[in-house]
């Protein structure tokens, strides 16, 4: 396991999912909120979900990332959408791994891009693909 990365054990998942059970969107149309952020997937997944979320939100906090909406799909694929519009898709498999290895190069590949991400899909079995605005510049003159 690397540094600031740790799994749940499975008595903390089921104490926090019982202690968080009004965030999960009990049908995938139907979410639940609070505080800004919507969790959306299938109620009889609701310890599951819960537990990636925090694993999640504990990895992007190294960023600085916050979620604002997390979707667990019926194909076992993740959707994050962050607060600052960034989605990032994600395979059930390895899914915290591959976003740890992808927080890890955040910053090189914002410096090589040079550009607002929008979108990154980590469902790659070797890298990951990057969707991405140009940096509008405002010229204040007066």
């Amino acid at each position: 396991m690397q540094a600031g990365f740790r799994e749940m054990d499975s008595a903390r998942n089921l104490r926090l999912a019982g202690s968080l059970r009004h965030l999960i969107g009990m049908d995938p149309v139907q979410p639940r909120s609070h505080r800004g952020r919507a969790i959306y997937g299938p109620k009889e997944k609701l310890p599951y979900i819960t537990s990636k979320f925090f694993i999640f939100n504990e990895i992007l906090h190294a960023e600085f990332i916050k979620i604002h909406k997390i979707t667990y799909t019926r194909k076992d694929d993740w959707v994050i959408n962050t607060s600052d519009g960034m989605i990032i898709k994600l395979n059930d498999d390895k899914s915290a791994e591959v976003l740890k290895r992808f927080v890890d190069n955040f910053q090189i590949v914002l410096k090589s891009m040079n550009k607002r991400i929008t979108s990154v899909d980590l469902r790659y079995r070797d890298g990951f693909a990057v969707s991405s605005d140009t940096i509008k510049k405002i010229n204040h003159k007066l």
